[in-house]
């Protein structure tokens, strides 16, 4: 994970990778990417070390890998509507 990690935060349109370990549960673990845009996570999804990474770890989860795409709301909020997509 630190070696794919350092690979795939190079990558561009990729603002930031981390590793996250469930406290009560210690060999549970979940990673979060930000990327810049829907284009730049549709290069990543399909980016050679990425399904490198993906093919090592399938075997080892005890459960399907759960990608989820999420939009960040940045300035544009609108009061009784919510965040609004540019």
């Amino acid at each position: 994970m630190i070696r794919y990690a350092s690979d795939t935060s190079r990558a561009s349109g990729q603002l930031s990778y981390t590793v996250l370990q469930q406290l009560d549960r210690p060999n549970r673990f979940a990673t979060l990417e930000v990327s810049d845009s829907v284009s730049d996570y549709n290069n990543w999804q399909t980016n050679q070390k990425t399904t490198k990474f993906v093919a090592k770890v399938m075997p080892l989860l005890g459960s399907p890998m759960d990608h989820r795409v999420n939009i960040l709301c940045g300035s544009i909020y609108t009061d009784n509507v919510g965040c609004v997509v540019p």
